[in-house]
């Protein structure tokens, strides 16, 4: 008898946005209805804060319900509260826009912070932003180049970029550059000029090593 095959990372993404999709179709009634479930202390609280999410986006979006920013906020702060990261990830968007709450990037970099920590790769970029910028936050590149590898393990191509940067510039690795930014390419445009500028002026050896480092970063990443 043959053990049963663990689906791949691709087929596991493709059937969760699947079953996402059948949530999004439900009718915007039931989503309210399962989004005000008082399900606290219940085992099954998350599929409620879920909805919350679910029901704060389509609001947000004006998809099959009338627009209204101001109540997507206030579904997202439900579903934010109770620790799901899409939901902070969103606010922070909300309050750095000022979209159905006043502007305020101090918040909205809070959010970011609350997002990233419960692994929200965008969130984990979008704070490294924040600190490199000193935009609702105290200006601090050590943080802003620890959240930006965070996200560039997870995949971001911004982050990949700017970790790039970091290495070329402040670093002084040309190989480490160039495998992050290969990494990003196809995603930052910004990454494939500055690859095309550095990489023709590696050694035989630096190539060598950008092509190891290369392919370990992708078995890594499951690419």
């Amino acid at each position: 008898m043959t053990n049963p095959r663990r689906p791949d990372r691709d087929e596991s993404e493709k059937a969760l946005a699947a079953f996402n999709d059948s949530l999004s179709n439900l009718p915007p009634e039931k989503v309210k209805a399962l989004a005000e479930q008082d399900t606290q202390g219940k085992p099954w609280a998350q599929g409620t804060v879920h909805f919350q999410f679910l029901y704060g986006t389509m609001l947000y979006e004006g998809s099959r319900v009338p627009q209204n920013y101001r109540e997507a906020v206030r579904w997202w702060t439900k579903a934010a509260g109770q620790g799901n990261a899409k939901a902070q990830h969103a606010l922070a968007i909300c309050y750095g826009l000022g979209h159905g709450v006043a502007q305020n990037f101090t918040q909205s970099a809070e959010m970011f912070r609350q997002a990233a920590e419960n692994g929200h790769a965008q969130s984990q970029n979008d704070i490294g932003n924040c600190y490199f910028s000193g935009q609702g936050v105290i200006r601090d590149f050590e943080q802003a180049r620890v959240w930006w590898m965070k996200a560039a393990l997870q995949d971001i191509p911004q982050a990949q970029y700017n970790i790039g940067c970091v290495a070329r510039n402040l670093e002084k690795d040309p190989v480490k550059a160039c495998i992050w930014w290969k990494l990003a390419e196809g995603s930052e445009p910004d990454a494939a000029v500055q690859l095309r500028s550095v990489e023709p002026s590696l050694t035989m050896s630096q190539r060598q090593q950008l092509d190891i480092g290369y392919n370990a970063m992708l078995r890594s990443m499951g690419r």
